[in-house]
């Protein structure tokens, strides 16, 4: 009877406990170059991907993997950032091996470019996507209650009530 009163206090407890959303790494490339053949490497001035879309909370790590670059939001943007060997003091692009990650915490689309080659077409983009709570997943119906107790602590227990309303007890 008691384990299955305690499955029950978790089930009320998780998702009140529980983190709504885990948020996720990307992978952005900076630059690099490639081997076109017969004339030997030529640089990238790109970003790969060039557009992703991610969710509020997630981070992207952007990598330099060749070339003179840094990663800088445009104008405006609803996160603002600059990065190349650091997103502080040394955001100028650079041909070091850099790289940073930046938090995007709020919905909209953010538009970045790199400053040495922009013109050059070296632009992105990230959708960033709002997130929703799921739905819970148990209804807590009115007057639904459980005691817990522990006899290895003599007259020491709690009990908790759900009421209509969404209103609730709880007494130790």
């Amino acid at each position: 009877m008691q384990l299955r009163d305690l499955k029950v206090l978790l089930v009320w407890l998780v998702p009140l406990i529980a983190t709504p959303a885990w948020a996720t790494n990307h992978m952005v490339t900076v630059g690099g170059d490639t081997s076109d053949g017969y004339y030997g490497n030529s640089p990238v001035l790109s970003f790969s991907p060039v557009q992703m879309t991610i969710n509020a909370g997630d981070t992207v790590t952007f990598t330099n993997a060749g070339g003179m670059h840094n990663v800088h939001s445009d104008a405006g943007a609803i996160t603002s950032f600059q990065c190349s060997n650091d997103c502080i003091s040394n955001n100028a692009p650079s041909t070091a091996g850099w790289s940073a990650t930046v938090t995007f915490p709020t919905a909209g689309t953010i538009g970045y470019h790199c400053d040495e080659h922009v013109s050059m077409g070296m632009t992105g983009s990230i959708i960033v996507n709002a997130v929703t709570p799921p739905p819970p997943t148990i209804t807590i119906g009115g007057y639904m209650s459980g005691n817990w107790y522990n006899p290895q602590q003599a007259g020491q227990g709690f009990q908790i009530e759900a009421a209509t309303n969404n209103n609730m007890v709880a007494i130790w």
